[in-house]
């Protein structure tokens, strides 16, 4: 079985997605690289054993270097959205070769278009627009929306495979014997 690098921002779906994964595959082959500040308080307590769960708050020169040398260990790598801090992108598309054979991007909407355009509207924006490109251009697989990734191909020439990728949420459980005609 493939072991699958999950690479996640704190998010309010982060913990959701992570007990999906657990109910539907094996936890022993996924782990989830999490990072940014957990000060939201929308954002559930995490207190699973099964998956290895990584927390990074501030990603700084050595994690991202420290994540290169992670993903090594993978056969495949998953990107929730890039909205990755600055020295973790940049680190990342200096080392994308190394990496694009296994790396899939799930594309969140804000990642794509906020980035695309935003890109000239301050020097700092064209920079990490650059950085980017780098990353983008050599990602072979991405998914969600299929309208997203036709908007990837028009906008950066990606070449990249698609997808059909879903996030599902903790919904509670219907019970079986529900009476179908009473809604």
């Amino acid at each position: 079985m493939n072991k699958v690098l999950h690479v996640f921002p704190y998010e309010k779906f982060t913990f959701d997605y992570i007990s999906q994964i657990e109910r539907c595959f094996d936890p022993q082959n996924h782990t989830f690289y999490i990072y940014g500040k957990k000060s939201s308080d929308f954002i559930k307590t995490c207190d699973r054993k099964r998956s290895e769960l990584i927390f990074v708050e501030n990603i700084r020169v050595n994690d991202a270097c420290n994540f290169i040398r992670l993903c090594e260990e993978y056969d495949k790598i998953i990107f929730h959205s890039l909205f990755l801090p600055p020295v973790f992108l940049t680190v990342c598309s200096l080392w994308i070769k190394k990496l694009e054979k296994k790396s899939f991007w799930n594309i969140w909407g804000a990642d794509l278009y906020d980035s695309y355009w935003s890109r000239k509207s301050k020097i700092s924006h064209r920079i990490r627009e650059l950085i980017r490109i780098r990353f983008i251009t050599r990602i072979r697989a991405v998914g969600y929306i299929y309208s997203d990734y036709e908007k990837l191909k028009e906008w950066y020439g990606s070449s990249a495979k698609f997808y059909l990728a879903n996030y599902s949420y903790d919904f509670i459980d219907i019970p079986q014997s529900r009476n179908k005609h009473k809604g």
